[in-house]
């Protein structure tokens, strides 16, 4: 019978199929069966950087040797042009980067500095209260030993 309905898009028996339908909900009291699907989809794309396009112009075959000359001067001056723009941006992200170091030198010296003022801290005040403690105990020892010299 399922592979029917699936088939044909229609019930074999509809009147059969609606007044069992009804009985469960009314009789029964069931509910239809319903799936709920929900979801959240999140995308986030983000690019940097730098998009730089040269053209060439070929040389005929037929070029003189003063036109083949021009070319390569030409060709020469745009590869100095291009070796002058990474230089300039490798020197860029050099001191960036060398910048960097030094804020991540800096903070990691604060903290070992706060951390070693931590420690001294610590020992220092248990120092302390082991010499209180050892005052409380010379003084609690010199009490013990009046009675016993004037008794």
């Amino acid at each position: 019978m399922d592979d029917y309905q699936t088939f044909a898009g229609r019930p074999v028996f509809p009147r059969l199929t609606a007044s069992t339908a009804w009985i469960r909900r009314h009789v029964l009291r069931r509910r239809r069966k319903a799936i709920a699907l929900s979801g959240t989809a999140n995308a986030t794309l983000s690019a940097t950087g730098t998009l730089t396009a040269t053209g060439e112009v070929e040389l005929p075959p037929d070029a003189t040797p003063e036109q083949q000359f021009e070319y390569v001067r030409e060709r020469l001056a745009g590869l100095q042009g291009q070796l002058y723009r990474l230089d300039r941006s490798v020197g860029e992200a050099e001191r960036r980067l060398g910048q960097q170091i030094n804020e991540v030198h800096a903070e990691s010296q604060r903290r070992d500095d706060e951390l070693q003022e931590s420690v001294r801290r610590v020992a220092t005040g248990s120092v302390k209260r082991e010499l209180k403690g050892l005052l409380l105990v010379g003084v609690g020892s010199v009490l013990t030993a009046i009675p016993s010299l004037f008794g």
